[in-house]
């Protein structure tokens, strides 16, 4: 029997035929309905947002034929920030198992239940497993080294890359750091769907030293970007000198 999709279930008949010793036989008729599989819950799996991580299923083929199911990848809450990657199609020997393995991500904290669909395409039978999957805060994405001299300044250009199919506004708000001699340029800018903007992060040393210090850049859409710092002031040793020439009882601006 083939399994039908919910609400398309389909009566299918069938008879058993018993003779009997005395030359005589019953016979019944049968009646049923397939009903779909149930979906098996796989291990749940959790990762960092912006770190993209890899998940396997074992698949087998309960046919002593060889199948090819065309693969769907669904979730059940819409999230345009999630991102799930698999081949399109799988194939099987008989009676074989095979790994198959899908790419998750996400832009931001988030949890959702991704269901995974194997169905041949001819007899429309299907194998269905459901991955509970999570996201967590991310953390620090890259390190970044920036020196320079006691009131000069240095800077490092940052990507942005927008993923998404709809452009993405950044405000000067979205910026916090806890250095005071760190400013960005420029602090609002427009991202275009699926392209990238660059924006300097720019530091001025006031006193010479090294330092540690982390920025951010947190967008609703895109989530949070966090970079540390290795910043280092050096100390001016070829300062100009001024000299100032004026006579007694006077003075010089």
């Amino acid at each position: 029997m083939t399994s039908e999709e919910k609400g398309k279930e389909e009566s299918h008949l069938g008879s058993v035929f018993f003779p009997l010793p005395d030359g005589q036989a019953i016979i019944y008729d049968l009646v049923g309905k397939s009903l779909p599989p149930t979906p098996v819950t796989l291990n749940s799996k959790t990762l960092k947002a912006k770190v993209s991580g890899n998940y396997m299923i074992s698949v087998t083929n309960w046919l002593r034929e060889n199948q090819r199911f065309d693969v769907t990848l669904q979730l059940e809450k819409e999230d345009s920030t999630v991102f799930i990657r698999g081949a399109n199609t799988i194939d099987l020997m008989g009676e074989a198992t095979k790994e198959y393995k899908m790419s998750l991500s996400a832009l931001k904290n988030t949890s959702n239940t991704l269901t995974v669909t194997f169905r041949n395409p001819v007899s429309q039978e299907y194998l269905q497993y459901k991955v509970p999957v999570s996201f967590e805060a991310s953390d620090v994405l890259s390190t970044y080294e920036l020196q320079s001299i006691v009131r000069e300044s240095s800077s490092k250009l940052i990507t942005v890359e927008n993923p998404l199919n709809q452009q993405v506004v950044i405000k000067p708000e979205y910026f916090s750091t806890d250095n005071d001699n760190l400013s960005f340029n420029p602090t609002s800018f427009k991202i275009p769907p699926q392209s990238e903007f660059g924006f300097e992060v720019n530091y001025r040393p006031l006193i010479s030293g090294d330092f540690a210090s982390k920025f951010s850049l947190k967008s609703p859409e895109l989530g949070d970007f966090i970079y540390q710092l290795q910043l280092k002031g050096i100390a001016n040793t070829n300062q100009k000198q001024l000299t100032f020439k004026t006579t007694l009882a006077t003075e010089i601006i």
